[in-house]
């Protein structure tokens, strides 16, 4: 499902603002928001504070709380990317792994996993995904060798 655009809120977005990642649909709209677009600093919450008191004149009712909880969760990821983040060499063993290449045939599988990559929902997309064998097959593979790789990772 696509999302509609943070400036008029009528049509879908086709374009995410490089500074905010907020999305909008034409370049009329990005002219618009790049009047009142913040961008990120390294605090998430003050962030999205800031932006929700600058653009709230511009929305109105049920628009605006759309806009505060697509913030709040935007700073959530921004956060969660902080934290959770794969090293490397971590990488490169699933890169090589036989396993993990086996399974990247299924077709099923790669379907999900580009359903996931273009999805406007994430979160929903990936529950949806983890109800498929396949894909929790998948997660699972990736799980085993970034853990035994990993003695700080939690059993």
């Amino acid at each position: 499902m696509s999302s509609s655009c943070v400036v008029c809120s009528v049509q879908t977005t086709k374009y995410r603002c490089p500074q905010c990642l907020l999305r909008y649909c034409s370049l009329a709209c990005c002219k618009t928001h790049k009047e009142s677009c913040v961008k990120p600093t390294n605090d998430p919450k003050a962030d999205v504070t800031t932006q929700v008191i600058t653009q709230a004149p511009q929305l109105k009712g049920q628009d605006f709380f759309s806009r505060e909880r697509e913030l709040l969760i935007q700073s959530k990821v921004n956060e969660d990317e902080e934290h959770d983040c794969v090293p490397d060499e971590l990488l490169q063993q699933l890169e090589h792994s036989s396993e993990l290449k086996e399974i990247l045939g299924n077709p099923h599988l790669r379907a999900l996993l580009e359903n996931l990559v273009k999805s406007d929902k994430p979160e929903t997309a990936m529950a949806e995904a983890m109800r498929e064998p396949i894909f929790t097959e998948f997660a699972d593979a990736c799980l085993q060798i970034v853990d035994k790789s990993n003695p700080n990772m939690e059993h």
